[in-house]
């Protein structure tokens, strides 16, 4: 539940009119956030399995990196003053894959 949740926190948040938005004095902070949110809804994903196995974490990567890229295609598509931004697919991607690769190195009692 925790994990649909949390997919839901960001798309409230990507949608929210840009002009809603703080202004940041520091350049692209929101890719940081881009790669938190989505290394955080990859390992909410991969804690709903016993055991993930390559499969999972595969799976699970694809979904996070297509929810990521749905959200941005609605942000060009259907909200005036958003647009689809290649650098925040990227961001999500890579925090999603980032997850996944160091759950493999994570001990698995935690």
């Amino acid at each position: 539940m925790l994990t649909f949740l949390w997919a839901f926190f960001i798309l409230i948040l990507c949608i929210i009119p840009g002009r809603d938005l703080p202004q940041s004095s520091i350049l692209q902070i929101d890719k940081i956030f881009h790669f938190l949110f989505y290394f955080i809804l990859a390992f909410l994903y991969l804690s709903i399995f016993d055991k993930p196995n390559f499969k999972n974490i595969a799976l699970v990567i694809f979904i996070c990196i297509a929810y990521g890229f749905v959200i941005e295609c609605i942000q060009e598509l259907f909200l005036a003053d958003r647009f689809f931004d290649k650098f925040d697919v990227l961001a999500n991607s890579t925090g999603a894959i980032v997850y996944g690769i160091l759950h493999f190195f994570i001990p698995k009692k935690l």
